[in-house]
């Protein structure tokens, strides 16, 4: 009867080693995220990813494969997480008027990176040279994701496809680019970028400069 009650069924073993298994995982996904967003592809091996997230030898192969696929799972994760972010924000999103649906899908992003700020670090690395890591990015999420930015802000701002390529970086480096540079913040400045109080700040800032900057760039040329 003892034995009965003190010995795990194989049922049970099973479930507790796939939760091992299910913990290890995104151990070195977390990892994997945070080697490859500030060291970038070249500078990363399999082991580096195994020795910061503390488990053992070729435990990646084991869980994902090889180093393609691990990269491949972090744009997946990160990159999902971006859009899982946004769709818990449509349906008030879809309730604003075309200006103030633009500027909360900008406040959105600004919030999404204080969060994440990987994100910005990981395009940083891969957006510098053509790769297929590059183009694993454009094709599996980032140009639709641009598109349907761009169909936003063409329709408010009336911007040609050449002035949204400028909106879009100014869009990207003032809404994420603190968030990377955080340390150099609180030297420089003395100042959380991390906190609530900042965060909101800044989204409105942004939002506000990127909805009216194109107008002042047209009164600046006319003047010229």
């Amino acid at each position: 009867m003892t034995d009965q009650i003190t010995q795990s069924s194989p049922k049970t073993r099973r479930r507790n080693q796939q939760e091992r298994g299910d913990v290890t995982k995104t151990k070195l996904l977390e990892a994997a995220i945070q080697e490859f967003s500030e060291r970038g592809d070249d500078g990363v091996t399999l082991r580096d990813i195994e020795t910061a997230a503390d488990v053992q030898r070729s435990l990646v192969k084991y869980h994902f494969g090889g180093k393609e696929e691990i990269f491949k799972a972090v744009v997946d994760e990160v990159f999902s997480s971006l859009e899982s972010f946004r769709s818990s924000r449509r349906q008030t999103e879809q309730d604003l008027s075309p200006k103030e649906r633009l500027a909360f899908r900008v406040r959105s992003f600004v919030r999404y990176s204080a969060t994440r700020p990987a994100l910005n670090r990981l395009m940083s690395q891969e957006g510098k040279r053509d790769s297929w890591r590059l183009r694993y990015i454009l094709d599996a999420f980032l140009r639709r994701a641009v598109n349907d930015t761009k169909d936003m802000a063409v329709e408010h701002l009336s911007l040609t496809s050449e002035e949204f390529c400028h909106w879009y970086y100014l869009y990207v480096g003032s809404g994420a680019f603190v968030f990377s540079m955080a340390p150099e913040a609180q030297k420089l400045f003395g100042i959380d970028v991390k906190s609530d109080e900042f965060i909101d700040r800044h989204a409105h800032i942004v939002a506000d400069m990127l909805l009216s900057v194109m107008g002042r760039v047209d009164q600046l040329q006319s003047t010229s």
